[in-house]
């Protein structure tokens, strides 16, 4: 099971004025470029700021859930339809509560608006790991949260994690929904707690090129403008962010072009790079091998070509490549034996030659693998 495209309507409930777990809308009621978007987001006084722990939440998250099979079993429905869910993921031979196990780091707060949906005793271990991570001053403050109408429902279904919104949202893909349809994708709350907010810039519909000026924000760590409606080149003033750990530009809506710039390859410190769906092209530069903190390298759905360099063969952190739906030429490279790392491998449709080298037998951690019409 994996992620399927789907309407634009898929995200279009992301952005509704009244978010089940306390979270503040950031819907765009007027087309702004990425310039004024940028620029209005650092300038205005009355933003709220992210919580501390917001980041933390969601890697929290991702390390445990993301691109694997997890139990969802649905607590109820908002009045804004949004479904509460409670998310259980594989360890072993059991299975974790992934909310009981935010709240006993300290990375989310109990919630007693939609903890009325639950039974008993699962409402009482929540309410006693809040406790005992107050207690031990662990991370995460007190939040108020709205109270919303709720309707009690109960459902189980085992579907699969395709992103992690933030700590307490993921999506999940659906492949019993036909394709397109709206429901291939599903927006999913965790039941009874609320994590840190994080800042971002995804799903805000923003238009335009991505601004030179990005550069200027030298503090910046992450930058994610997945689903919007951006096109033009990659700026090559990211390259002056020295702290910069994830790049993410992909998803329905952008239409990032040209190649990428070979000064990417100097941001030592980027641990993600996303740029699927796309319309970039050329060659992948041969100094992207110098990134040795990256872990995610997803490229799907572009127009790139010539080889995968050798010195691709020094990015021995990488966990997720994906490198689908591109007109590579060449075999594929022997040296992806060097990725111990890596849990996930997509080079289906990549135009690259075979055989599959022998030394894929030493990724010894990959759980997914995807590879298909390699030619000879």
């Amino acid at each position: 099971m994996g992620r399927r495209l789907a309407a634009d309507s898929v995200f279009e409930r992301e952005t509704s004025s009244d978010e089940p777990n306390g979270e503040v809308s950031a819907k765009s009621h007027a087309p702004l470029t990425s310039a004024q978007r940028v620029a209005a987001s650092s300038a205005s006084s009355t933003e709220i700021a992210p919580d501390a722990y917001g980041k933390e939440a969601k890697h929290f998250k991702v390390t445990r859930v993301l691109n694997r099979d997890v139990r969802i079993v649905l607590e109820g429905v908002a009045k804004d339809n949004k479904l509460i869910d409670s998310v259980y993921y594989p360890d072993g031979d059991s299975a974790k509560d992934l909310p009981l196990e935010l709240v006993q780091n300290g990375l989310a707060k109990f919630v007693e608006w939609s903890a009325n949906m639950m039974e008993e005793d699962a409402k009482r271990r929540l309410k006693s790991a809040e406790l005992q991570a107050k207690k031990e001053r662990l991370r995460f403050g007190q939040t108020m949260c709205p109270q919303l109408q709720i309707q009690r429902q109960s459902m189980t279904r085992n579907l699969q994690v395709v992103e992690v919104v933030s700590g307490d949202c993921i999506i999940v893909a659906d492949d019993a929904a036909p394709y397109g349809s709206p429901l291939a994708e599903r927006r999913v709350n965790l039941s009874s707690i609320r994590c840190p907010r994080m800042d971002q810039l995804k799903g805000l519909n923003l238009t335009g090129v991505i601004p030179d000026e990005l550069g200027n924000l030298t503090y910046l760590q992450e930058i994610d403008l997945t689903r919007n409606y951006l096109n033009g080149s990659i700026p090559t003033s990211l390259a002056w962010i020295p702290r910069l750990s994830a790049f993410c530009k992909s998803g329905l809506g952008n239409r990032l072009s040209g190649s990428i710039p070979k000064i990417i390859g100097d941001i030592a410190t980027l641990e993600e790079l996303v740029w699927e769906n796309n319309q970039l092209e050329g060659p992948l530069p041969e100094n992207l091998g110098n990134l040795r903190s990256l872990r995610r390298l997803l490229l799907s759905a572009n127009n790139f070509t010539g080889t995968i360099g050798v010195t691709f063969s020094s990015l021995k952190n990488l966990t997720d490549v994906r490198l689908d739906g591109n007109t590579f030429s060449g075999k594929m490279p022997d040296f992806i034996g060097n990725w111990t790392k890596l849990v996930r491998l997509d080079m289906q449709c990549s135009s690259m030659e075979g055989p599959i080298p022998s030394t894929i037998s030493l990724l010894t951690k990959l759980t997914d693998l995807r590879i298909t019409d390699l030619k000879g």
